[in-house]
């Protein structure tokens, strides 16, 4: 119902559901469905803003749905924050403050400010930029591959995902660049 009042479309099949699951966050994740389904919306200028606002009906949506009886979807909530967490926040449809969610493990931090925040994000940015980047897609697959999949599977993924590296150059410039005192320097 939220979609169409905001003339979103509303497509459901079990991969798409599937992949937003794999999108942290509310918000992010319907930044991630309209760039499946409705890309232009999402591109003109007051994009986020649109997000924005139709989080937060969906979220009184959500709310109002849970007061009424009703049984809403969260079925990767759980995994996310633990299963007496997930309970709570889905038995009683009830929002939360940033300092909640960041304990609940929603969150990575809380900043003081816009500018505080800023800044740490570029700071992360620097430091993962730095880092090789096939490294760096190793790591995103591996953890996102380990999530869904047995710690032996997991363990068998990473192995894979090892060997390629070998074939890398990334694997001697960090070596080299220590040899040399200088920056690893990395193909894009």
């Amino acid at each position: 119902m939220t979609f169409k009042e905001f003339g979103l479309a509303w497509r459901w099949d079990v991969d798409l559901y599937i992949e937003l699951l794999a999108v942290a966050g509310g918000k992010e994740r319907l930044a991630h469905y309209c760039r499946c389904v409705d890309p232009a919306r999402l591109a003109q200028p007051d994009g986020m803003a649109f997000i924005a606002r139709l989080h937060e009906r969906k979220t009184l949506v959500f709310e109002r749905r849970v007061e009424m009886g009703e049984v809403p979807a969260r079925p990767g909530l759980s995994r996310l924050i633990g299963e007496g967490a997930a309970r709570e926040l889905a038995f009683t449809g009830r929002n939360f403050l940033a300092d909640e969610g960041e304990r609940l493990g929603l969150i990575n931090r809380v900043f003081a400010s816009h500018e505080a925040l800023t800044a740490t994000v570029r700071e992360l940015a620097q430091s993962i930029a730095a880092k090789s980047p096939l490294a760096t897609r190793c790591i995103k697959e591996v953890m996102n591959f380990s999530r869904d999949h047995s710690i032996a599977d997991g363990l068998n993924f990473v192995a894979t995902w090892n060997a390629a590296m070998l074939l890398s150059d990334d694997l001697s410039e960090p070596i080299a660049a220590q040899r040399e005192k200088r920056a690893p320097r990395f193909a894009d």
